[in-house]
């Protein structure tokens, strides 16, 4: 196909969109690829040093420090992030703009810059957040952010509808944005993925395990990822309890934020023993991070099942560990790990499975390997980048000549 001019914009600077990045850039796209040098999240390798004469990478950095747990914080900073990411649009030239994992008012200023300067846009929806905002807020300050969250709908609606083309992440999606006016022709499935080769099986104890005092005696349950308002710390806390009573494991938490602060805490309060907490690692770090589990854990509450899909199961099904999830059985999320036979999932309501289901896999470390082997044997059959690639370049060439036939139209 003929080489295009792309910006591929990835708000938190997540592994697998910069991977796409380098393997269009390697079949000979001009790429330049941005993201937020705030945002606290689980990065993957964005060095320059990694790059090519046609791959650009872009970080956005703005002054002063992010908190996603302050509104009226976040407010401020995604609107000036917006802003400062458009200007790019007019300095770049690209031909198309692919946008995944966007807050609404980034997504909104990227779009009016790339309406302004006539250049497509994908909008690569990994979730709901304008629905995710309303459900979360709603609770924490009833009428006031239900207010937020309309608000932030409205803007999606529009982006949604102002988009070229959109990439959804799961079938859930497409009526909400059918219902929004979205055409299903303007909609393309592409299931996410993990960077296999980048995320190769290491064995339990290595050097990450050993030099941060993992007992190697006991069975390791390990959650690795953001946590957030979508997930409920307390089931991590009672976790941690139940394996001060079992006797015989420990669960390791790495993340950074409100909930993890909140995690710790309770647990000092409460003499949790079994409980360690971790800041993110380098991406580097992560295969021996995840490598050096028996159990890796994932956690999505109920209500944010309808706008979100937890990612981090990818890079645990590249790990070839099994998995314990607490996520609604309709999420694709749990039909993946339980259609690969890769854990056990339960209801995030139903406490007692979730723990019942932790104690099995302390049990059993056949079903343990059984189940880390059929993850792995799931990630190298899916996560092939070269057919994702193509898919990718499939979509953009729809969407840009559905765009040409509408512009020759009007």
């Amino acid at each position: 196909m003929r080489p295009k001019r792309i910006l591929i914009h990835d708000y938190p600077g997540y592994a697998f969109p910069i991977q796409l990045s380098r393997s269009l850039a390697d079949r000979g796209h001009h790429v330049t690829h941005v993201y937020s040098a705030n945002v606290t999240a689980p990065r993957g390798e964005l060095s320059e040093s990694n790059s090519h004469d046609r791959l650009k990478i872009v970080p956005v950095r703005l002054p002063g420090t992010y908190s996603k747990d302050s509104f009226k914080q976040r407010y401020f900073l995604e609107t000036k992030y917006g802003s400062e990411a458009a200007k790019l649009i007019p300095e770049v030239k690209p031909e198309i703009v692919i946008s995944a994992n966007s807050p609404t008012l980034v997504s909104d200023r990227l779009i009016q810059s790339c309406r302004k300067h006539r250049v497509t846009y994908i909008n690569w929806v990994q979730d709901l957040l304008g629905i995710a905002a309303k459900s979360i807020l709603s609770k924490k300050i009833p009428i006031a952010g239900s207010l937020i969250g309309d608000y932030l709908i409205s803007i999606d609606k529009k982006v949604a509808r102002l988009s070229d083309g959109h990439i959804v992440i799961t079938e859930d999606f497409r009526p909400i944005l059918e219902s929004w006016g979205v055409p299903r022709d303007r909609t393309f499935l592409l299931h996410n993925w993990a960077p296999l080769e980048e995320l190769p099986q290491r064995q339990r104890q290595n050097e990450w395990a050993v030099s941060n005092n993992l007992n190697p005696e006991k069975v390791r349950f390990i959650y690795s990822g953001t946590l957030a308002m979508k997930h409920n710390p307390q089931l991590l806390l009672e976790l941690a309890r139940s394996f001060d009573r079992l006797g015989n494991a420990e669960l390791i938490v790495i993340s950074e934020g409100k909930a993890i602060n909140w995690l710790t805490e309770n647990a000092r309060q409460q003499n949790v023993k079994s409980l360690k907490t971790m800041s993110f690692q380098p991406f580097s770090e992560v295969p021996n991070v995840l490598g050096s589990a028996d159990v890796l854990v994932v956690i999505l509450e109920p209500e944010a099942s309808i706008f979100s899909v937890p990612s981090k199961i990818l890079s645990y099904l590249c790990a070839g560990r099994s998995i314990l999830g607490a996520i609604p059985e309709e999420n694709l999320a749990a039909k993946t790990i339980v259609g690969a036979n890769a854990g056990l999932v339960s209801s995030p309501t139903d406490t007692q499975m979730f723990l019942n289901h932790a104690s099995q896999l302390c049990e059993s470390p056949e079903t343990r390997n059984q189940m880390g082997q059929a993850a792995r044997q799931y990630a190298e059959e899916t996560f092939n980048i070269s057919d994702i690639c193509s898919q990718v370049e499939a979509i953009m060439d729809s969407t840009l000549e559905s765009r040409t036939q509408v512009s020759t139209k009007i």
